[in-house]
């Protein structure tokens, strides 16, 4: 089992040294921050709502159904709007 976990540590070491890999890593990180910041906050959103509708204390289970509605709604939604035309 060691040799894989070092064939695995060399070549994100070697990946982690090439500059031309840096640079597209870093590029995908800046362009999918606002993406990731976005669907954050709808979630959030959603699960607040659901608290309103259910109290978790309360109604665990009502709460979870509400929950996953409208999260699951809500990441549908999300990749509808980011797939490309």
């Amino acid at each position: 089992m060691w040799i894989a976990r070092y064939i695995i540590t060399e070549a994100a070491r070697r990946l982690i040294l090439d500059p031309e890999f840096r640079d597209k890593a870093t590029d995908t990180c800046r362009r999918a921050a606002p993406k990731v910041a976005a669907i954050g906050r709808t979630v959030s959103e959603s699960v607040s709502k659901s608290v309103r509708e259910s109290p978790p204390v309360k109604d665990p289970a009502g709460f979870g159904r509400a929950a996953g509605k409208r999260v699951g709604a809500a990441i549908r939604r999300f990749r509808a709007d980011s797939r490309p035309d």
